[in-house]
């Protein structure tokens, strides 16, 4: 779907559209030409175009009018983001996500509704009570503590069921509003409140989009609307992030929003690598150079590389030193120290003397060891070395770009075209994927979180001429992932637009998990 059919979706078929941005008190407007408005009920509140259910009673009330449109359709879609407390009950009976019933509290066989709920992902039609359903479901509860996002289609008997974009249940023979409304229209149109007696309100949930559409919308469709709705959800995790892009830009988010930048377009090169510290500055390699940023984003010192040659990474070493590979004939691992700005240590890494020196290394990082891990990009393998340039262990990959010692002691790499591994360091592959099979086609870092997940950061190559001629923000590639050790995808950022336009992805790192100076050696260094 291109941006203008997305559009033109929008305004010939959404006939319901809650963002409750810019929302006060206890209306909701529908920005939809329909007009449908929402009212909040019992504790429901709205804050920064958030509705939260709270803890008691609360609920939407979406009227009685978007009922009788309902009423009358073959095909329709609707999709709600929402994110359940993690602390929030889904045990029991009710936890509707939302529900249009003829009577306010149905029976086992009296009362007509199209509903969903939480506490299994069921979507059901009734014709007469709970004993008189068609239904579909995920048959589990929704997970809690993250923003999901829930898309019901229906095209007249057929229900399909999509979850962050993905299909995950389908049912030819669901009934139709046409059989589940044939005379009157529901009436009581809720979010958060259930159509039967004495079943659970949806307790400590937050919904941040509302959309209905009088069509039922493809596969296709989905995974555009799903992607243009997510562009904004960056409220996951605080973070600190950049990328290798010609405008040099590093953020720091949180709680959803942009809070600090660093930005130098007027500099050269790319920011390849960067590294948040327990003092609040940045360490960080861009191409032709090395630099640390202050916590006002300035720079506090600067050293440039010799001509003909790059610097892709950096790392702390304590206070007075860092080290960084530089990209050369030959090739070197490097350590400096920061006040005289002079070489300390260095030694020779293996190199293509056939080779560009763009192309030989990238990402570097310390161990707990005190040891050196080199992704050489060019030659294929990850190498460990100690400070005086004696290689440990090698790991062979695909292009890697990066690896990491994770807290187990294993070693976390990442290639070119999307290969990802955690091996043991004898060489043992506990775990791995390809994240081409994700949207992933240029993955470049990855970062284990604490709760076992790991995002993995996506670049797009702004010298390519042809992808930036093609490229829309509205349709352009993920910029990272967070997968889980199962290999599901539970967020995505594509955040390409205005004042929110992260760029290529490169670095991610959470801003509460900052590198401690002084934890950092290497050798003798410390």
């Amino acid at each position: 779907m291109t941006f203008f059919s997305l559009a033109t979706m929008a305004q010939e078929n959404l006939i319901l559209h809650y963002d409750f941005k810019g929302d006060q008190g206890a209306v909701v407007r529908d920005k939809s030409a329909s007009h449908f408005d929402g009212a909040l009920k019992g504790s429901a509140t709205v804050e920064n175009g958030t509705v939260y259910l709270g803890n008691e009673d609360g609920y939407i009330d979406l009227g009685e009018s978007i009922g009788k449109k309902l009423q009358q359709l073959r095909q329709f879609t609707i999709a709600v983001r929402y994110k359940v407390d993690s602390e929030a009950s889904l045990k029991g009976q009710g936890y509707f996500l939302w529900a249009f019933s003829t009577l306010e509290l149905n029976t086992q066989t009296e009362g007509r509704y199209h509903a969903y709920k939480l506490n299994v992902q069921r979507a059901e039609n009734s014709v007469g009570g709970w004993k008189n359903e068609t239904l579909m479901d995920i048959g589990k509860p929704s997970a809690k503590g993250e923003w999901l996002y829930v898309v019901y289609t229906q095209n007249d008997d057929e229900g399909r069921l999509f979850l962050n974009g993905r299909l995950v249940a389908f049912l030819n023979g669901m009934f139709t509003m046409a059989k589940t409304f044939p005379k009157e229209a529901p009436v009581y149109n809720w979010m958060g409140r259930a159509p039967f007696k004495g079943d659970s309100y949806l307790k400590g949930t937050s919904i941040s989009d509302v959309r209905m559409y009088d069509t039922a919308l493809t596969e296709k469709e989905v995974r555009d609307l799903y992607n243009d709705v997510q562009q904004g959800d960056l409220s996951r995790y605080d973070f600190m992030y950049t990328g290798q892009s010609k405008n040099r830009r590093i953020f720091k988010v949180k709680d959803g929003e942009i809070i600090w930048r660093y930005d130098n377009a007027k500099g050269r090169g790319e920011i390849s690598d960067a590294v948040l510290m327990d003092d609040g500055h940045i360490l960080i390699a861009d191409q032709y150079g090395i630099a640390e940023i202050g916590v006002d984003g300035k720079e506090l010192w600067r050293s440039e590389v010799p001509k003909g040659t790059e610097v892709h990474t950096i790392q702390p070493i304590g206070e007075k030193y860092v080290v960084y590979v530089l990209n050369a004939k030959p090739a070197k691992v490097v350590v400096m120290n920061i006040a005289k700005q002079k070489i300390v240590h260095e030694f020779e890494l293996p190199y293509d003397p056939k080779g560009s020196v763009h192309g030989q290394f990238r990402n570097a990082r310390l161990t707990s060891k005190g040891t050196l891990l080199v992704s050489n990009m060019a030659m294929g393998f990850v190498a460990e070395y100690n400070v005086k340039g004696r290689e440990l262990r090698r790991w062979e990959l695909f292009g890697p770009w990066s690896a990491t010692e994770l807290e187990n002691g294993n070693i976390l790499m990442v290639g070119r075209k999307g290969p990802v591994k955690e091996v043991t360091r004898d060489g043992t592959v506990v775990w791995e994927t390809n994240t081409t099979k994700f949207g992933l086609d240029n993955p470049q870092k990855a970062y284990r979180l604490p709760n076992g997940n790991m995002v993995i950061t996506n670049w797009f190559n702004e010298w390519n001429k042809a992808d930036v001629a093609n490229f829309n923000p509205s349709r352009a590639p993920l910029q990272m992932i967070e997968l889980t050790p199962d290999e599901q995808v539970v967020w995505e950022v594509s955040s390409w637009k205005g004042d929110r336009n992260l760029g290529p992805a490169t670095t991610f790192q959470l801003l509460d998990k900052p590198v401690v100076r002084k934890a950092c050696k290497f050798g003798k260094y410390k």
